[in-house]
């Protein structure tokens, strides 16, 4: 009897732990919120600057890699581009 109950506190335990842990990560941190703004602005900026030629069309725009400079607080990012004819 007293087995049972001390794997059900576990159990329980262990539930709460995993929907505490769930909830935590669905709030993203300021530092995602910056990170995804500044995604949002490069995609922005390439949309405005590229030059297309004969009926070609952006057909996807993907941020590969994007880093901040601590020392300058420059952020440098690598954009894919995928480029179609309409």
């Amino acid at each position: 009897m007293n087995n049972i109950r001390v794997k059900s506190i576990w159990i329980i335990l262990a539930i709460i732990v995993c929907v505490v842990l769930f909830v935590y990560k669905l709030q993203p941190s300021e530092e995602d919120m910056k990170i995804q703004h500044k995604k949002e602005r490069m995609v922005q900026y390439v949309i405005e600057k590229v030059e297309l030629h004969d009926k070609e069309e952006l057909k996807k725009i993907k941020v590969i890699e994007l880093k901040k400079n601590y020392s300058t607080g420059a952020w440098r990012g690598i954009i894919e581009l995928l480029v179609g004819e309409l």
